[in-house]
């Protein structure tokens, strides 16, 4: 994976982790791994535990988080935290929330300490529902020190599926910069002065046929200080068995105006299993054309052609290879991802 900052080619991990079921209701992970009860929070680079008794779910972390400028391993960069979950369901589905609390430090000095939560439920038939929020509990400030609760972002969703054909799903998103206090605090007047984004999405997928899918979608950000709203339309069509090929084929575009560009990005994705699915194969083409608003600033123009392979094994092993590249008028790069899993069956 190439580092833009320093121009230089670095090896990137995102996830590398070693779990192991204690019983059959805590969990004990160590290494690098993304907690679904926390999110939000990204990668975390340490220990987590989870147990659970009944509906109610518990969990902790210790460890640090990865560097944000090339994503390595960072050990000045603290954190700890844990969660709180509650899940039950009916026949309609299942309903679901958790609430977390984390300190994340930057060389001993707290950074940023906050709380989140969300909802998820399916109690009402036909219909989903999705709540977080998200409130930071510190701020430093001129080097005073304060723990007044600032609401940070707040995301709902709805989904309605009326029958097997088609579903709609809107989504309102309200966001402010997060602040790392210590982290940023060359620049922290800046971030703190930035408005915040508000966003709203609609969402139509519709079945075509029995291996035929399209959905359309638009998408619309609002910031204050902006005369305009950043607009973004997208179309898909899928076809989930090709006649004769047993594969996969996506067809998608996607129109963007903003207040600095205007462009387009038109792809298409192919997949296919080959040798009784112990090889899973994607070959994806993309085309992309901004066109800037500020004429000082060229045309982008660019294709993007990515490959990948998922190899299976008997032995619960998979390989995954990737290959990125993109080509412009001027200058060509690639990038390269290698992912290997190991699971392992514990004969208690």
């Amino acid at each position: 994976n190439q580092n833009s900052l320093t121009n230089s080619d670095d090896f990137k991990v995102y996830s590398l982790a070693l779990s192991y079921e204690v019983g059959k209701r805590s969990l004990v992970s160590i290494g690098r791994k993304l907690s679904l009860q926390m999110a939000n929070m990204g990668a975390i680079d340490g220990i987590q535990v989870e147990t659970k008794l009944k509906h109610i779910g518990f969990g902790a972390f210790g460890g640090t988080r990865p560097d944000q400028m090339d994503y390595s391993f960072h050990p000045g960069l603290l954190q700890f935290g844990g969660f709180i979950a509650h899940e039950i369901e009916n026949k309609q589905g299942p309903m679901q929330s958790s609430l977390a609390i984390a300190e994340q430090k930057n060389q001993g000095a707290t950074d940023r300490r906050f709380a989140y939560f969300q909802h998820n439920n399916s109690l009402v038939k036909n219909l989903n529902f999705f709540y977080s929020v998200e409130v930071d509990l510190y701020q430093r400030i001129d080097s005073v020190s304060t723990n007044q609760i600032n609401l940070t972002s707040t995301y709902l969703s709805l989904r309605y599926k009326p029958s097997q054909r088609i579903s709609f799903t809107t989504s309102y998103d309200n966001r402010k910069n997060v602040i790392y206090y210590e982290t940023y605090r060359s620049y922290l007047d800046q971030l703190i002065n930035q408005e915040t984004r508000q966003g709203i999405r609609l969402q139509v997928n519709y079945k075509v046929s029995k291996f035929i899918y399209a959905n359309v979608s638009g998408f619309y950000r609002y910031q204050s200080n902006k005369s305009e709203p950043t607009k973004n339309y997208v179309a898909n069509l899928s076809f989930s068995q090709l006649p004769g090929l047993k594969a996969m084929l996506n067809l998608n575009a996607n129109w963007m105006n903003t207040y600095y560009f205007n462009g387009t990005i038109y792809g298409v994705t192919f997949n296919k299993d080959l040798f009784n699915g112990f090889l899973s194969t994607e070959l994806s083409y993309r085309k992309v054309d901004y066109t800037f608003v500020d004429k000082e600033q060229p045309n982008m123009l660019q294709d993007i052609l990515s490959f990948s392979a998922n190899m299976y094994t008997k032995k619960r092993t998979s390989l995954m290879l990737s290959y990125e590249g993109t080509f412009e008028p001027t200058v060509n790069y690639g990038r390269y991802y290698i992912t290997l899993t190991q699971r392992f069956r514990n004969k208690k």
